[in-house]
């Protein structure tokens, strides 16, 4: 009698996996404000420097954003 082999664990579907989220950088973002805004690249990303240094401070006060 020939024996049946089955598998332990069948490999997931790439339909079945779920999406890896997206890491999106402040030179991303920047880039995007430069596109949309029509601004030069260095201040955009001196733009988002700027906020994010912000809103750290202001989250390490204890702040509340919104």
């Amino acid at each position: 009698m020939a024996k049946k082999t089955t598998q332990a664990a069948a490999a997931p579907t790439p339909a079945a996996k779920a999406a890896a989220p997206t890491t999106v950088t402040q030179k991303d973002l920047a880039v995007q404000l430069a596109e949309k805004h029509g601004m030069d690249k260095r201040q955009a990303e001196a733009m988002v420097g700027s906020v994010t240094g912000l809103l750290v401070e202001h989250l390490k006060a204890g702040d509340r954003l919104r």
